[in-house]
């Protein structure tokens, strides 16, 4: 296909690798990171130690970047010859400096953690008001696109007013293993997934763009392996989103019952010393799952966009994954997870611990013990653009979820923050503290306080099956039977701001 032009968001590993091979295989390529101080280092090949903010001189001029040496690059499709790319990408601080000598990109990828998609796609979507016919629409993809993302795209996009059309797009995982060996200059390739699955959906709804354009345009901007393939739809994606199932569970069997005091030496394995509990976890939250597909499909017969055929069971995703990998003890989800050689040595995320003064001083110690870290991504990041979402979905097709809400309560409390709340009429109620014994679907409703740090549908105010439905393009038309919310009969799309002011947000 004709030349492309991708602007790649980020400046971790895989913003390196996507930044460097593009500009390697002749791609018009821009790397955009507004970390402060990130796109100078990055221009400087990461010769450079200092951390203050210049920012500020990406709005006066496009950084070069020095090559980026892409090491062990796939050089065929089966992904057995390996190589070296050496590309320059353009190297921005600003999403002025950006856009300012292009009229368009092709692609736009968001190589980002979840909780930076937001700032991105809200400086992004300005830029996308000018409709090109001549072309396909712009691409944005989010690598990876954890649940919720296409909701995020679309209401930025609507927050802008942009009428052009555009491709929502997110891989369901990461084409690479990869880390950086030198900031600017050198990146490795681990390892290359055989295929890796895209969910795409079109804004506004009513878009007819090119199906074949838009995967070919995100196998050029992958390169040759892996293999990209289309998802069966975004809330497919959204529904088997596997860290989401895996790390809030580890967590929650190894910490319940931490008493905040028991220090470690090393961390425990996080995946072979796991207990059968877990998998008995994960069998309960993948039936949950089932039973959210179960009520949509029924709910909507004929006119779903969406076969769902993307949400797997976990026993479903392990062995497609790493059925074939030896000395896998497939008898359960947890034998699997113990036996499974690429897990084997990964260990639950720790800290040292830190002692303060009465003035609320840090006291130094030397060798000082570990405790578990919640504030790690397992809980800042797979639960509310995973699991949040999950509950958040199966509350608006009225599917009780038991064990999503366990582990919900646990995660939260764990990190400080309040997603769940008592299902009640007095809001002030709701603030109450409550006990994960309590756990019960019909006890409980995302109408807390930090909902409006998640990806939930309930954060960007749907709370009607139909509605949410509709709206985000998941179906041809509504439906007839009875899909009224279940929170405070409300069947009214409402604003996120109305959410958490009635949450008592400040």
């Amino acid at each position: 296909m004709a030349s492309l032009s991708v602007l790649v968001c980020g400046g971790g590993n895989a913003a390196h690798v996507f930044g460097g091979q593009l500009a390697a295989r002749h791609v018009n390529t821009c790397l955009l990171t507004t970390f402060p101080g990130e796109a100078e280092r990055l221009s400087a090949g990461g010769l450079s130690d200092d951390h203050h903010d210049r920012s500020h001189l990406g709005s006066q001029r496009a950084l070069r970047a020095p090559h980026i040496t892409v090491k062990n690059w796939p050089l065929d499709d089966s992904g057995t010859k390996f190589g070296i790319l050496r590309g320059s990408p353009t190297v921005c601080a600003s999403f002025e400096e950006a856009f300012r000598n292009t009229t368009r990109y092709d692609a736009i990828i968001l190589a980002l953690p979840a909780f930076a998609h937001d700032t991105y796609l809200a400086g992004i979507a300005p830029y996308l008001k000018l409709e090109d016919t001549r072309h396909n629409p712009t691409v944005i993809c989010a690598a990876v696109a954890q649940g919720g993302f296409d909701l995020a795209a679309r209401a930025a996009l609507n927050e802008a007013e942009v009428t052009a059309p555009v491709v929502i797009a997110g891989f369901e995982t990461l084409p690479w293993a990869c880390r950086i060996l030198r900031p600017g200059r050198e990146v490795e390739v681990l390892g290359a997934k055989e295929t890796v699955d895209v969910a795409i959906s079109f804004y506004p709804n009513q878009t007819k763009a090119s199906v074949q354009i838009t995967m070919e345009t995100l196998q050029t901007v992958v390169g040759r392996c892996p293999t990209v393939k289309l998802a069966s739809g975004f809330l497919g994606v959204t529904l088997m989103d596997i860290n989401c199932l895996w790390h809030p569970t580890l967590m929650y069997h190894r910490w319940r019952d931490w008493d905040g005091h028991d220090t470690f030496t090393e961390a425990p394995l996080l995946y072979e010393e796991c207990s059968d509990e877990v998998g008995e976890s994960l069998m309960a939250i993948s039936d949950e799952v089932a039973a959210v597909c179960k009520k949509i499909r029924n709910t909507f017969p004929g006119v779903l966009l969406d076969d769902l055929s993307s949400a797997r069971s976990c026993v479903e995703w392990f062995l497609r994954s790493y059925g074939d990998e030896p000395g896998l003890d497939k008898s359960s989800v947890a034998t699997m997870m113990r036996t499974n050689r690429a897990y084997h040595g990964l260990r639950h995320p720790m800290k040292h611990r830190v002692k303060y003064d009465e003035h609320g001083s840090a006291i130094p110690e030397a060798n000082a013990p570990l405790v578990p870290d919640f504030s790690h991504r397992y809980l800042t990041e797979d639960v509310p653009f995973g699991l949040v979402v999950l509950r958040g979905i199966a509350e608006l097709a009225g599917v009780p979820t038991p064990t999503i809400d366990k582990i919900l309560l646990w995660a939260q409390n764990a990190s400080g923050v309040r997603y769940l709340v008592r299902r009640t009429i007095n809001l002030e109620d709701a603030e109450a503290d409550f006990d994960q014994s309590e756990a019960n679907t019909s006890n409980f409703t995302l109408r807390g306080e930090h909902v409006f740090r998640t990806r939930c549908p309930q954060r960007f105010g749907w709370f009607e099956l139909n509605h949410f439905m509709v709206d985000n393009g998941y179906v041809t038309s509504a439906s007839t039977s009875n899909t009224e919310g279940t929170l405070f009969g409300s069947t009214r799309k409402t604003s996120a701001t109305d959410i958490t002011k009635s949450a008592g947000a400040a």
